[in-house]
């Protein structure tokens, strides 16, 4: 009995093509990256005109709903610009350990124990620095905006307020603070384009155009930090199914997985919004 072989190429050659063998599944992996969004371009824009702009109108406030990105934005700018930015904290009662606060956080080891000295000693070194100062969560410390208002009026540096919405009713509510507010920035939800850039950028996600719309009308696509916490999980279940594309079923158990639950899929038909 005579063996058979195959030559190379004979089964191409025949036009009969052996079956293909399926690619590998390469599990995705949550890395969290930083989105560019229209709220830090307005920032960028109003921090470059407040720059050049004359008189002593030093205040810009960035307000907006918890979970909009102004902690990190800001930051961010602040790290750019190699300027302080620094929490308030509500336990400060008086604006002694808020100015030995912001001294330290330009330099001074040991900052002088009573006010007037500190004041003096923190007048000098943002003179000498010149460089804008960020105050996140201001709207904890109402009480200190006068003391802010002088600082920045005395040394003509910009001071960013950032805080949730209270914050503008609390400028508003002293005359001197208001007038002195050079912009008023509110900082939007998150938008639609962000979710499927995000998904994309930090967990190599593809959402398909209903996944990403049940994710952006849920209240979990409206904050970074659930958005953060459902891409981690789409991430998980991608893996579970083999399969980057994020389908419409995959989006709603990431959902319902969420701290938000059942009513982050809700939202879709109008519940809850």
């Amino acid at each position: 009995m005579r063996k058979i072989v195959s030559l190379p190429g004979a089964a191409e050659a025949s036009g009969v093509h052996p079956a293909k063998r399926s690619e590998e599944f390469v599990p995705a992996v949550f890395e969290p990256q930083w989105v560019p969004t229209s709220n830090e371009r307005n920032l960028q824009v109003v921090m470059d005109q407040v720059a050049k702009a004359p008189g002593r109108r030093r205040f810009i406030s960035v307000t907006g709903e918890a979970g909009r990105g102004k902690t990190l934005t800001t930051l961010r700018e602040a790290g750019q610009a190699k300027a302080v930015h620094m929490l308030m904290l509500e336990i400060w009662r008086s604006p002694l350990p808020f100015l030995q606060a912001l001294c330290r956080e330009h330099g001074v080891e040991h900052p002088p124990r009573r006010t007037n000295d500190c004041w003096l000693l923190l007048i000098d070194r943002l003179i000498s620095r010149s460089k804008p100062v960020y105050l996140d969560e201001m709207d904890m410390t109402p009480h200190l905006l006068n003391v802010v208002r002088q600082l920045a009026e005395i040394t003509a540096v910009p001071f960013v307020l950032v805080g949730e919405e209270a914050l503008i009713a609390q400028l508003a509510s002293v005359k001197r603070c208001w007038s002195g507010t050079y912009q008023a920035l509110q900082f939007e939800s998150v938008a639609l384009s962000d979710v499927i850039f995000y998904a994309k950028q930090s967990g190599g996600l593809e959402l398909l155009p209903e996944s990403a719309g049940l994710i952006h009308g849920s209240p979990c696509g409206r904050d970074w930090r659930d958005l953060e916490r459902v891409t981690h999980t789409l991430v998980e279940i991608a893996n579970s199914k083999r399969s980057r594309t994020i389908t419409e079923a995959m989006a709603e158990q990431a959902l319902r997985m969420s701290l938000k639950g059942e009513d982050g899929v809700r939202s879709r038909k109008g519940v809850g919004r």
